[in-house]
């Protein structure tokens, strides 16, 4: 398998540093994002009936940015389990993997597969948070002018 390191790529040209990297960058975009929407929306609340119409939706938004967050650092945590396996691997002298870590290292890929396909359906689902949020905003701004 060659030894792994953070620099070491775990898929394509994509390494561990990389991952972590994009993990960072991502949480900090995606917060300036939630802030941004958050305070559009509650600038344009004016009555009871206009936070019962957003609240909902910021709670979502806020939901799936979390649960967004702790997918990626699932992902990451599974990357520096394989990493910690295949060293301890290579430094026993042993190239061979005993059966027990021949399981755990399956475990991992079946847990970052999984991990993956979560991450995928919450990023589909932010996309139509957004849309949802583009809708509500306009909605919200005609009220305003309606008034």
């Amino acid at each position: 398998m060659g030894s792994l390191d953070k620099d070491s790529h775990i898929f394509d040209k994509t390494s561990f540093s990389d991952i972590s990297k994009n993990i960072y960058s991502s949480s900090k975009r995606r917060s300036a994002l939630t802030n941004q929407m958050i305070n559009d929306l509650t600038g344009l609340i004016k009555t009871p009936s206009d936070a019962t119409f957003v609240v909902p939706l910021l709670k979502e938004l806020l939901e799936t940015d979390i649960k967004n967050s702790d997918i990626q650092v699932k992902l990451a945590t599974l990357i520096q389990k394989l990493i910690l396996t295949t060293t301890k691997a290579e430094s026993d002298g042993n190239l061979l993997f005993t059966d027990l870590e021949l399981e755990e290292l399956n475990n991992i890929k079946l847990e970052m597969g999984e991990s993956i396909s979560e991450l995928e359906k919450n990023n589909e689902k932010q996309e139509e948070l957004q849309i949802n949020y583009n809708k509500q905003k306009i909605e919200l701004e005609m009220r305003k002018l309606d008034e």
